[in-house]
């Protein structure tokens, strides 16, 4: 989750910044996820006043194991802050939370319906 994208970003900018968000994260060899598994989404702000200040970017159900360290989640975060710096140069400041879900404490389930031919 993205937030704070400048008000006056293109369509085709915010897919770029996607692909890129996704090219990085999997990137991360240490956390085994292909693009599939990675989906990337701009909520709408409501406060207009300020966007592209600050950019804020929540990485979140990043299932727990044992290889994906407190040093792999900096190094992803630290990933996602330059990637976006570069993308968003007149940001004042961008921030990357890296949030790690515990599928034995915490319930969830998903639904993937099969692809029709």
């Amino acid at each position: 989750m993205v937030y704070g994208v400048p008000e006056n970003t293109t369509q085709m900018e915010l897919e770029q910044f996607a692909t890129t968000l996704v090219t990085t994260i999997v990137g991360v060899e240490e956390l085994r996820l292909t693009p599939k598994l990675v989906s990337v989404f701009f909520p709408p702000d409501r406060l207009k006043a300020g966007l592209g200040g600050e950019i804020i970017v929540f990485v979140e159900g990043l299932f727990y194991a044992l290889d994906r360290t407190h040093s792999v989640k900096e190094q992803l975060a630290c990933l996602i802050v330059d990637k976006t710096c570069k993308l968003f140069p007149c940001a004042t400041m961008v921030e990357c939370f890296v949030r790690t879900f515990c599928q034995e404490e915490e319930g969830c389930w998903g639904h993937h319906p099969p692809r029709l031919a």
